[in-house]
């Protein structure tokens, strides 16, 4: 069974906001952890961005 094009738009929403909620938990953290967590948390932080703008360009086609 196929996706709707809405239904998949909703589905990336939904990621897009699980994403940005996981950023900010990971940004509160990154601000009390010992430095060489810090770089750890950020690494992560900067793969989440990275996916989270591929995802949001990947939308923004989808819609045109």
């Amino acid at each position: 069974m196929t996706m709707s094009k809405k239904e998949y738009l909703k589905e990336m929403e939904e990621a897009l906001r699980l994403w940005t909620d996981r950023i900010e938990e990971l940004t509160a953290e990154t601000k009390v952890a010992k430095p060489e967590r810090q770089q750890e948390l950020q690494s992560l932080i900067d793969v989440i961005v990275e996916n989270k703008n591929f995802m949001e360009m990947q939308m923004k086609a989808i819609m045109k």
